[in-house]
């Protein structure tokens, strides 16, 4: 004897489904609802209790120059801002690496630096960032490394403004020698031609002076220039040391713990658990028609 399989469509397979999961979750409706709540209160008060609430802060530092030109990459920068000696200098600085274990800690281990993007206004510029449970304490941190990172390059920067003073004095030197010569070419031309008749300015000497002291002039203005350069590259905005652009910010309110965040994880894997625990432990039935075995 032939039997026909009666074929189930998608439709009532899927309600099928969830009707054997309701069915599940209703047979252990007080355990699915009671305890991934009670877990997740208990979750939301012992991190909001017990872990301490943390701040980010962060900070621009422009890389120290001289002249213009960077005295250090950005790239140097971040990596000795990540060196073990620095983070224990900015500590003691702080005076955080005594009797406040915790908080330094937090402030070493998350203490990090990165390069800006390619297309930010100062390119040569790096950004701080750091944890800490303190917002003041975190200021006066952001604070504290561009100053130190200016003393570990103060010989640098003191070098190069010397070498600048340097090129200046022989500046002001090449000047008064360019300014002498051009008077006594002024006084030998003047001589040349009140000496002897007005003729005489047509002369090929006097033509000859005469673009000797347009060359001189030249000189004279060219050294100016550069006079005026050198007093720039010696000047605040072309040479100092690192220098934090803007102010610090530190977010006003706490990042860390974030209790509802960490509640709603809880919550979520316990009322899975629960879940899977109510599918696994519901009776199943086998429902329609059997063929006896003597009818086949």
């Amino acid at each position: 004897m032939n039997v026909e399989s009666s074929s189930v469509s998608a439709r009532h397979y899927i309600w099928g489904i969830c009707g054997f999961f309701f069915a599940a979750i209703r047979r252990w409706f007080v355990l699915v609802l009671v305890a991934p709540l009670a877990t997740a209160a208990v979750s939301y008060a012992i991190t909001f209790t017990l872990v301490k609430p943390a701040y980010i802060g962060s900070a621009t530092i422009q890389c120290g120059k001289v002249a213009g030109t960077p005295i250090q990459t950005a790239q140097f920068m971040i990596d000795r801002i990540r060196s073990p000696m620095f983070k224990n200098s900015v500590l003691r600085t702080l005076h955080l690496d005594t009797g406040k274990e915790q908080a330094g800690d937090l402030m070493y281990q998350s203490l990090a630096a990165r390069a800006m993007v390619p297309k930010a206004p100062v390119p040569d510029a790096i950004e701080v960032s750091a944890q800490g449970y303190d917002r003041e304490e975190m200021t006066a941190m952001l604070q504290a490394i561009p100053d130190l990172l200016g003393q570990q390059q103060a010989d640098l920067i003191e070098a190069g403004i010397d070498s600048l003073k340097t090129k200046l004095a022989q500046n002001e030197a090449n000047l008064v020698r360019l300014n002498a010569a051009r008077k006594a070419l002024m006084d030998t031309f003047a001589r040349s031609v009140w000496g002897n008749n007005a003729d005489s300015v047509e002369s090929t000497a006097s033509q000859l002076q005469l673009q000797m002291i347009g060359e001189a002039d030249q000189e004279i203005g060219q050294a100016n220039q550069e006079r005026i350069d050198l007093n720039e590259d010696v000047g605040p905005q072309r040479t100092f040391a690192a220098r934090m652009l803007g102010d610090v910010f530190v977010t006003p309110v706490p990042v860390f713990p974030r209790c509802l965040y960490t509640a709603g994880l809880v919550w979520t894997g316990v009322f899975m658990l629960c879940a899977f625990f109510a599918v696994a432990t519901a009776p199943t039935r086998r429902e329609g028609a059997r063929i006896d075995a003597s009818e086949l």
